[in-house]
């Protein structure tokens, strides 16, 4: 009984956060068409959640670290902007020599390991093209030597996993 009480509050505050984010964004023609729009967005993301056996398991102790979270994503767009003018100079240069990157992460967060993923392909010249267990599979612009290769894996490591598990890793 007590299960079934945690998973129907779960889905209840998730569809409420969701319906909140909905009305923190840019909102439609007219209150009424917003609300129904987000209440009907809301409960297709938890159904499908639901209905995948997906979960965000941010433990509560990530979520009282405002501050964190901002530094996090604040730096994330510093390296997007940095990665974007690279990026462009690469191109224009022709100076490019892909190549794609193993990196092991120690993510225990699943939610960690997709919000890495997702900072490692929104800055521009890497690309997270698939990951395997804790393997993540990145396609880079510009590796020419084994420098290269380890100066990649310590940015990756130091501007997005250490955070990501401070927030996210709950303590063994």
């Amino acid at each position: 009984m007590m299960n079934r009480w945690h998973s129907v509050t779960r889905i209840v505050i998730g569809w409420g956060a969701l319906f909140l984010l909905w009305w923190i964004l840019p909102s439609g023609p007219s209150p009424l068409v917003t609300s129904a729009v987000g209440l009907v967005a809301a409960a297709a993301v938890v159904v499908l959640f639901h209905r995948f056996g997906l979960t965000v398991d941010i433990p509560s102790s990530g979520l009282l670290k405002p501050w964190l979270w901002l530094k996090f994503f604040l730096h994330l767009l510093w390296k997007i902007g940095l990665s974007t003018a690279r990026t462009c100079y690469l191109i224009v240069t022709g100076d490019l020599d892909q190549k794609i990157v193993i990196y092991e992460s120690n993510l225990k967060s699943r939610t960690g390991l997709l919000l890495l993923l997702n900072s490692i392909t929104l800055t521009p010249t890497s690309v997270a093209i698939l990951h395997e267990d804790n393997l993540v599979y990145v396609h880079h612009l510009s590796i020419r030597n084994k420098d290269d290769y380890e100066t990649l894996l310590e940015e990756i490591e130091g501007n997005f996993e250490n955070p990501l598990a401070a927030l996210l890793d709950r303590p063994d």
